[in-house]
């Protein structure tokens, strides 16, 4: 990797004498020497003069210095910005600090990833605990317009640079972070790259906690974002859940029971109900009093029914399933065990965007890469890809629903251990050879035999896929009057203790 690219660390402080010396030594101990420092103290307190002298007197012409008397974080950054010389900035506050390798890994995905103006990552917290870890999410625009997952601190490419708003009391890291993000994407780095104290009474971060709507709205009218009164999640697949908030124009949030809302509906689809999920699941719903609506995936309705015995199954479905007003289902075996449970559950498909091309691969698609080598082995005279729904024939073994209606809706011949209509339904099997085996011979009978998809079948999914129709059925819900459902702590206590 090309060492001349020069990294500005701009690293405002307030009030920052417990932490300075960490953050720089921080950056000093880094093994990529083409940066400079310059750190703003800006505002007043009483040891701020004693305090740069301390850092000039350690750290010499290797810290470059500029005091504000103003004590503002945006205005700092852009002060900061403003002297420095880097074709990488990086804001990095004083209460953070970066781990060793982390310049290296940031200049080395920029260098990978050349067409990307800013990359990212997740941090640790400073505290004792070790597991208490933001992670950050993978980047999507979409999402970063519903939710802010990319911090302040993380670099930007010069030339992507933007002002650090100075009137937005609290959520600037957001603002900036659209803003960059308007012009470039950004590269998502999975491990965390540098430590944050934890926020601190009086801070940005508290004040921004204590007036969430207030200072999330104001960075969402500055940005023309709309405020949505649905939100989709899941703690199941957030992939799929984003795809739906796109396909619906809903909000999407990884986990909306965090902060308060507005939200009039909730969609959570699936819902994990074993013993280390099932408050994380119930929590989903926290602070939310408008409608709230479970889209059981069928796994998670037999998690309800291992992980508990039936006494603690069925308390739980009264004091808490019951409590959420609708209950939504793919497949009629599932609506069956639900009405069991003595829920009323509707069978409802999840949206799909068709892909209306006509072309077929003679060929075999499977969706799980162990079992396509299988029957690469068993049918070598037969091209097998995966995730490939152009192909005429196509096999799902525990696959997402979308992508078997998806295969479905485009005619295709479907194989699947999920039960559909028109499609070719494999059970009984107890290991894999046994799977192997019925999946040669059903696919052996279907070239055999060269059945066509009935078009009533490929229409009737169309019908109940077609995203604008499952946003109305969303609306439709949405619009209803709100109800004041109970409070969490009244639908999660049990005084048996199993949930507290």
């Amino acid at each position: 990797m090309r060492d001349d690219v020069k990294v500005s660390f701009i690293v405002p402080g307030y009030k920052c004498d417990e932490f300075i010396f960490r953050n720089i030594e921080s950056i000093l101990d880094q093994d990529y020497e083409n940066r400079e420092i310059i750190f703003v103290p800006n505002g007043q307190w009483e040891t701020k003069d004693e305090l740069i002298k301390s850092v000039q007197e350690k750290y010499g012409d290797k810290v470059g210095i500029l005091s504000l008397e103003q004590g503002n974080l945006g205005n700092a950054n852009n002060e900061g910005f403003a002297v420095s010389t880097g074709d990488v900035i990086s804001h990095l506050s004083s209460d953070l600090y970066i781990m060793p390798g982390a310049l290296r890994n940031w200049m080395e995905a920029f260098d990978e990833n050349p067409k990307h103006g800013m990359v990212y990552s997740g941090y640790k917290m400073v505290d004792p605990n070790p597991a208490n870890i933001y992670h950050s999410n993978p980047y999507d625009r979409y999402h970063l317009e519903c939710e802010n997952f990319i911090d302040g601190a993380n670099p930007v490419k010069r030339k992507y640079w933007k002002r650090w708003s100075t009137d937005l009391k609290s959520l600037i890291d957001w603002d900036w972070a659209l803003s960059v993000t308007k012009d470039t994407d950004a590269f998502y780095i999975k491990e965390p790259l540098y430590y944050a104290e934890m926020p601190k009474q009086g801070g940005l971060s508290m004040d921004s906690s204590n007036y969430w709507i207030d200072r999330r709205k104001a960075v969402q009218d500055k940005h023309r974002i709309p405020q949505r009164p649905i939100c989709v999640t899941s703690l199941l697949d957030s992939p799929l859940a984003l795809e739906i908030a796109k396909l619906t124009d809903s909000d999407f949030r990884l986990y909306p029971g965090v902060k308060p809302h507005n939200y009039r509906l909730i969609y959570c689809y699936g819902f994990m109900c074993d013993e280390e999920g099932i408050q994380r699941s119930t929590g989903v719903f926290f602070q939310h009093y408008g409608h709230k609506i479970i889209h059981w995936t069928g796994y998670d309705i037999n998690s309800l029914m291992s992980s508990w015995n039936l006494n603690t199954a069925m308390y739980y479905i009264d004091m808490v399933l019951k409590r959420i007003n609708t209950h939504w289902v793919t497949t009629r075996r599932d609506a069956e065990v639900l009405r069991w449970l003595h829920l009323e559950p509707e069978e409802t498909f999840l949206p799909v965007r068709i892909d209306e091309s006509t072309d077929k691969m003679i060929a075999i698609s499977v969706s799980d890469y162990d079992l396509a080598d299988q029957l690469k082995k068993a049918m070598p005279d037969q091209e097998i890809r995966v995730n490939d729904l152009s192909c005429e024939i196509t096999v799902h073994f525990d696959d997402r629903v979308t992508n078997v209606t998806h295969s479905l809706c485009r005619g295709n011949q479907v194989i699947s251990n999920q039960q559909y209509a028109g499609a070719y339904w494999i059970q009984g099997f107890t290991n894999v050879p046994e799977l192997r085996k019925m999946l040669v011979h059903t696919i052996r009978k279907i070239q055999r035999e060269k059945p066509k998809m009935d078009k009533a079948d490929i229409d009737f999914y169309k019908v109940r896929v077609n995203p604008e129709n499952f946003k109305k059925k969303l609306q439709k819900i949405a619009e209803k009057e709100i109800k004041r459902y109970a409070r969490l702590e009244d639908i999660t206590t049990q005084t048996k203790g199993v949930w507290n």
